[in-house]
Formats: structure tokens, C-alpha cells, sequence
């Protein structure tokens, strides 16, 4: 019951401890860059299906359109309901993205390439707590999302990006492993149970055009259960 509430098997999280502790203690990895955008260690998680990694981190097939929907949907409710963005454009059944992505959640109003340059200043630094849990929280939300569809497992680069998060945090703070993913893990789900009709509905809307339309982001912008502000500081 334990690992069905933390949303991790024994083989993920035997695999993501290994890999975290062989990331850490490498001279040239900053595991504080993780949290960074644009940053290098940050690239790399685009890139770990070439790396020689435990067979955990490796998709077995692909996943289905409901999985898919409800992934996109979660990260798309999270992002609503934590006030730093709100949600312009959610997409599912990609074909040929240069990325290898098969569904995406984009901000309203993002500017992709002033995204692509970054002051060179931010590596090695934090961002404010704020925009950490934040980020967090939102990137967490796609497989979180797919759990409310039966699936426990899967996604497993962009779990393991929350997982080296929390594990940093945890040594930073010098609590248990996995103090920090457990709350978490448990946070984002609340989010989305508190707005889980909202979530169901941009699944069905994702499941009959592919695409969120403008009807239903009219109505996750107005009907979104607000996470409180206090709760990010």
C-alpha cells in the first residue's frame, strides 16, 4: 500500500537511487542545477534513454491515448491551480516531435526563444522557493496524472527528474529519503483530486480533438481550485 501512495515500485526506486547517488558524487555534476532550466545537468534528462541506465528508465511500449490525455491533463490542472502560470495550449497524439514528446502543456503567453537564452548567472543557484515547489508540483503532475488511470509506473525520465529534486532537498535538509518526495507526491494529488472533475473534462476534451479546446480552457481558467499563496513560502 506504501508504494502505491508513493507512486514508486522497488525497481524504480532502486534504480533512481542508484543512478541519483552516481550523479551526486560525480565531480562534474551540480545536482542543484536540476532545478534550472537550460542548465546542463537540466539538458541531460532529454537525453537519458542514451545513457547506459537500469532497464527501469526504459518505456517498455507506448503508452496509450488515455494515458497520454491524463498525463497532459495533470500537468495542465497543476499548472492552473499553482497561480505562477496559466495554461494556453495542451496537445496529445504527436507525430515526429524532434524531441521524441507525444502530448505537451505550454504556458499562455510563453515566449520559447527567450526561454532558449538564460542569464548564465542562474547556474549554481536555486530559484526562489516559490518557483521551486512550483516547478515541482507541475512537472510531477504527468505521471500523477496517469495514476488516476490505473498506471503506476512509467515516464520514467521525467520521474526520475522530481526524484533527484526531492532526494537534493532531502540531503540539503539532512531528513529520510524520500521526506520530501512523499510530500510531494502527496501534495500534487490533492491538487488534482480537488479538481477532479476539471480533470476528467480536459481528458474527454483531449480524447475528442486532441487538443484542449477553447471552451474547456475557458473553463479551467475560471473554475480552477486555487491552490492557497501561503503554502509556497
Amino acid at each position: 500500500m506504501k508504494n502505491r501512495v508513493l507512486l514508486l515500485n522497488y525497481q524504480e526506486r532502486k534504480g533512481f537511487e542508484e543512478t541519483y547517488q552516481s550523479l551526486a558524487n560525480c565531480p562534474e555534476w551540480q545536482m542543484e542545477n536540476v532545478f534550472i532550466h537550460e542548465t546542463i545537468e537540466r539538458k541531460q534528462f532529454n537525453r537519458l534513454p542514451h545513457f547506459d541506465l537500469p532497464p527501469v528508465f526504459h518505456l517498455r511500449k507506448r503508452p496509450n491515448r488515455l494515458t497520454l490525455a491524463a498525463h497532459e491533463s495533470g500537468h495542465a490542472i497543476v499548472m492552473e491551480a499553482t497561480h505562477c502560470r496559466t495554461v494556453g495550449k495542451v496537445s496529445i497524439d504527436l507525430v515526429d516531435h524532434p524531441e521524441g514528446f507525444l502530448g505537451f502543456v505550454e504556458p499562455q503567453g510563453r515566449n520559447k526563444e527567450a526561454s532558449d537564452h538564460p542569464p548564465a548567472e542562474q547556474e549554481g543557484v536555486m530559484p526562489c522557493k516559490p518557483m521551486m515547489i512550483i516547478d515541482i508540483l507541475i512537472d510531477a503532475a504527468g505521471f500523477i496524472g496517469e495514476s488516476f488511470v490505473g498506471k503506476k509506473t512509467g515516464s520514467n525520465h521525467e520521474k526520475f527528474l522530481i526524484y533527484c529534486r526531492c532526494r537534493h532537498l532531502d540531503d540539503l535538509n539532512e531528513v529520510e529519503p524520500l521526506t520530501n518526495w512523499t510530500h510531494y507526491v502527496e501534495w500534487c494529488r490533492n491538487i488534482i483530486f480537488n479538481n477532479e472533475s476539471l480533470f476528467w473534462r480536459v481528458i474527454d476534451d483531449l480524447l475528442a480533438n486532441s487538443e484542449l479546446t477553447e471552451s474547456v480552457k475557458i473553463a479551467l481558467h475560471r473554475s480552477i481550485k486555487k491552490e492557497p499563496t501561503e503554502l509556497f513560502f
